[in-house]
């Protein structure tokens, strides 16, 4: 995405809109470390950060979840196991929540609840 900046100024110039005559600056979106991947390294292959806090919360957590085939899996209380979305995989189960057979808008924990239901 390009955004076009002139001087202080966020109007672009009135005479002409060519951008030879315009500073562009170019914003790239800076990747996020998704919550899954330390706990994928260490269920994968052992790996786990040198913060000792965050090394020992690593651990508590990851015997909860079981990642197979490529996908990580975390056990529910109830005996099921639910797969672990990205943030693209969330954004997509979100929308097919909203959009089928639950497609009120619920609160929260009723949202949460549908989510469940479609085995995320």
């Amino acid at each position: 995405m390009t955004i076009p900046v002139c001087g202080y100024s966020i109007v672009p110039p009135n005479d002409e809109n060519s951008e030879e005559d315009v500073n562009m600056i170019y914003v790239l979106e800076i990747d996020t470390e998704q919550w899954r991947q330390p706990i994928i390294e260490y269920l994968e292959h052992g790996k786990l950060p040198s913060d000792p806090r965050h090394k020992t919360q690593i651990r508590r957590r990851a015997l909860s979840f079981l990642y197979y085939n490529g996908t990580l899996y975390r056990h529910y209380f109830l005996g099921l196991w639910l797969r672990c979305l990205d943030l693209e995989e969330a954004k997509q189960a979100m929308a097919k929540a909203h959009s089928g057979v639950c497609g009120a808008h619920q609160s929260g924990p009723r949202l949460h609840d549908c989510i469940k239901r479609i085995g995320h």
